[in-house]
């Protein structure tokens, strides 16, 4: 057998065996991630990424067909994330009633997903994109720059990342409006079940109260009692700040991330004049009403018949008002700089007997 015919026998041979292979579709991988994205989407209104799943669909595709709204929290000890959650989920459910993530124009499907910090499992995604402190809403489009297998690096544009600050207005209406804008859609909001329940919830348990001590209301705005606790309520609700605080989502306190991943309150007051917090606000309006009611509680010493105790306790109620005042100015002082009044001496104040003291006389 000549050399032509062996090589012939050899390369038919070959094309045998290979033959009994199935072709590789070098798109199959990014249709079954698709594939696999919307049956999480649909089960999940945030798909919860891991480590292998975060690898998977954000990092192994070189060029995803798909685009993802990526949430990087903290739930722990960490309240503002797990409200923006929250708000973001009806964002997710209002993108996936109308089929976003599975749409029928031939444009690119959109995911919603998050990423809770863990050191040892999730920490180094976090560290990929320089992240530093929780929580963040990424954009993972086509422009995310990929290059955690070369240098560990995950960068996104600027104009992708919204690093929330404990100020921000994030109710689902900002944060659609936010979401519309980068993915370039006009979708509008929609409210989940749980949401249209609890509000129907509200109203049908106000209306029976109502109904309940319809027989009763007349007498019970009569006590002198009911009176008392609820304009105290009032009181507090308001000068706290109840409606700014609910229909800006007002965070209850500045948190900030230590080096370990755990949240605490760096801040509880504000110092500009014209912000605050909503811990900050109750914490004022409670202080207030404490002051305000041991000054009513004075008015009722002299009805105490022992002299000793009467004496006692008025001493007591006075170093308890005094304190809170001062809290409340040095406070108040802190907001407002140009307030500056104070119960003490200036520094350069020389004291003396009485006979020769510097000061006002009362």
């Amino acid at each position: 057998m000549g050399y032509v015919q062996t090589l012939a026998i050899v390369v038919a041979s070959l094309v045998m065996i290979f033959s009994l292979f199935e072709p590789v579709d070098a798109k199959k991988p990014k249709i079954d991630r698709i594939k696999e994205l919307q049956k999480l989407q649909e089960n999940e209104l945030l798909i919860e990424l891991d480590k292998e799943t975060f690898t998977r669909y954000i990092i192994e595709p070189s060029k995803r067909d798909y685009d993802v709204f990526i949430y990087y929290t903290l739930s722990k000890k960490c309240e503002h994330c797990v409200s923006i959650e929250g708000e973001l989920k009806e964002v997710a459910y209002s993108y996936i009633q109308s089929d976003k993530h599975k749409p029928s124009d031939g444009s690119r499907p959109i995911f919603f997903a998050k990423v809770e910090y863990n050191d040892e499992k999730t920490g180094m995604f976090f560290a990929a994109s320089d992240f530093s402190s929780v929580p963040i809403l990424g954009f993972a489009n086509s422009e995310l720059k990929n290059e955690y297998y070369l240098n560990y690096h995950l960068t996104y544009i600027d104009k992708y990342l919204w690093k929330f600050s404990s100020q921000d207005f994030n109710d689902a209406g900002k944060l659609l409006e936010h979401v519309n804008k980068l993915s370039g859609e006009n979708v509008e909001q929609k409210y989940t079940m749980y949401r249209i329940m609890a509000g129907n919830a509200l109203i049908f348990s106000v209306i029976g109260v109502l109904f309940f001590f319809k027989d009763n209301i007349g007498s019970l705005l009569q006590n002198k009692y009911v009176w008392i606790v609820g304009t105290s309520l009032i009181f507090i609700q308001c000068v706290g700040g109840i409606a700014f605080n609910m229909i800006h989502k007002v965070p209850t306190f500045k948190y900030a991330q230590d080096s370990n991943g755990e949240v605490y309150i760096e801040e509880y007051f504000q110092k500009s004049q014209r912000s605050q917090y909503s811990g900050e606000g109750y914490m004022i309006s409670m202080l207030m009403f404490t002051i305000g009611a041991l000054m009513v509680v004075y008015t009722y010493v002299n009805r105490i018949k022992s002299q000793v105790k009467r004496e006692v306790i008025c001493l007591a109620l006075i170093v308890a008002i005094f304190f809170g005042v001062t809290v409340l100015q040095t406070i108040f002082s802190m907001k407002a700089s140009h307030y500056n009044p104070t119960f003490y001496p200036p520094e350069g104040y020389m004291k003396g007997p009485l006979s020769v003291d510097q000061g006002t006389n009362i």
